[in-house]
């Protein structure tokens, strides 16, 4: 300690030392403390994620039910006036040669088409998602090793 006048001070050097070596130790344990944040916060976003997939499937297939049923609603009721229409007009129905058949098949066609398009999308689907769990995989690994690597 140096005397300075009447007063004791102490000396800065042993001082600043001390402190400086207790706020290293305090910042790699808050360091630590921020990882495990990290970690819980993350864990926590992904929890409530995986809470929220049955509500956005079920939201999903309401919203497709609905949609299909306005176009099978909307083409029913054009249908049903067109015909409604012609009956109070007392116009007889005209009959083109074949727009029977090319309407059966018009149908079955788009049949096929949409069969098409599910599969293509269902298969995408399917493709991507394999492509996520081996990526899963990746990362799980390399974890792994970095965990052996630190602990070596």
């Amino acid at each position: 300690m140096t005397k300075i006048g009447n007063s004791k001070k102490k000396s800065n050097y042993f001082g600043k030392q001390k402190i400086k070596k207790f706020s290293s130790i305090k910042k790699s344990k808050q360091g630590l403390d921020f990882y495990l944040i990290c970690k819980e916060n993350i864990e926590k976003y992904f929890h409530n994620i995986e809470k929220s997939i049955p509500r956005f499937h079920q939201t999903f297939s309401e919203f497709q039910q609905e949609y299909l049923q306005f176009y099978e609603n909307l083409f029913k009721s054009s249908i049903s006036f067109q015909k409604e229409m012609l009956e109070n007009l007392k116009i007889e129905q005209i009959q083109f040669f074949g727009v029977s058949q090319n309407i059966s098949k018009s149908t079955e066609m788009a049949i096929k088409l949409h069969s098409i398009e599910n599969e293509t999308i269902v298969s995408s689907v399917e493709s991507f998602k394999d492509i996520i769990k081996d990526w899963n995989g990746v990362i799980l690994s390399y974890s792994s090793v970095y965990k052996k690597i630190f602990q070596s």
